[in-house]
């Protein structure tokens, strides 16, 4: 079937491994909007990460954020949908994090004020300021109330040593949770993100499609990561970048170059301008 929406992760996929877009991405990119096609980032970045990516492409379709945790408006920020935990799952989150020696890291939803909190600093790590120090403010609470923050899209914990492995496990037995355990490049460090149960990016790019009458069989995604696995199966074409982790590269059906080959020029030339 035709493409008719794109849906692009953005780091290993969109951005080269200096973190720009090339110039032949870039063409590529605004010729399949001129095309008719709509694009849309999808992203475990939050707004503050994607929305220069965006306006440097020429997106206009609501941005796919916090890994298909809320979706919210390129240009103005408003949150057009949303996947919160419910308050006793952050509460169960907390508590387990706390007790097995983890900083646990609470993202408010933007749509309630954006906020990320933390407790006690003594808990940091390295990493943990390294991303203060980039992606924060990292707002401290107490632990009391730290378990009490509400409109919640993840709990995240981040290890230098990696390790996570059973505290992913442990998260996974609460109800109502979904996890994931990947590397954050950022700040070289492993991290164990936890959202409400089902919340992905392809239940959010369904929502999208759905509002502009576009069938999951007309979209094309392209990611390289464990993050992007459900909506590259879930989608008409899902693009595995030559990057790809093998769960990834698994579930598309196709393939194309790395991140540093301009692979999403390569897959927007060759299926959406058909040359």
């Amino acid at each position: 079937m035709p493409v008719k929406l794109i849906a692009l992760d953005v780091d290993g996929t969109l951005l080269d491994p200096d973190e720009v877009i090339t110039p032949r991405v870039r063409q590529a990119v605004r010729e399949a909007i001129e095309s008719g096609c709509l694009v849309t980032l999808a992203t475990g970045r939050r707004l503050i990460g994607a929305q220069y990516i965006a306006q440097e492409l020429g997106l206009a379709l609501p941005l796919i954020l916090h890994g298909g945790a809320v979706v919210q408006d390129s240009a103005t920020g408003a949150v057009i949908y949303q996947d919160p935990h419910e308050p006793e799952t952050v509460e169960a989150l907390v508590d387990l994090f706390i007790a097995r020696g983890y900083q646990p890291v609470v993202y408010e939803s933007p749509g309630f004020g954006g906020r990320m909190f933390a407790g006690d600093p003594r808990r940091d790590t390295e990493p943990l300021r390294r991303y203060d120090d980039m992606r924060g403010p990292i707002l401290r609470i107490d632990d009391a109330a730290l378990r009490r923050v509400l409109h919640v899209l993840s709990v995240a914990a981040i290890s230098p040593d990696g390790g996570l492995a059973a505290l992913r496990d442990e998260a996974a037995a609460i109800p109502g949770t979904s996890t994931l355990l990947s590397e954050w490049h950022l700040v070289r460090c492993e991290a164990l993100e936890v959202f409400n149960a089902g919340c992905s990016k392809a239940r959010a790019v369904a929502h999208i499609a759905e509002a502009h009458g576009i069938a999951m069989d007309e979209v094309m995604a392209i990611g390289d990561g464990l993050n992007d696995c459900e909506l590259l199966a879930a989608v008409g074409l899902g693009v595995a970048m030559g990057n790809a982790c093998p769960e990834a590269a698994a579930v598309a059906k196709v393939r194309v170059g790395r991140n540093d080959q301009d692979g999403v020029a390569e897959a927007i030339d060759r299926y959406v301008l058909g040359r």
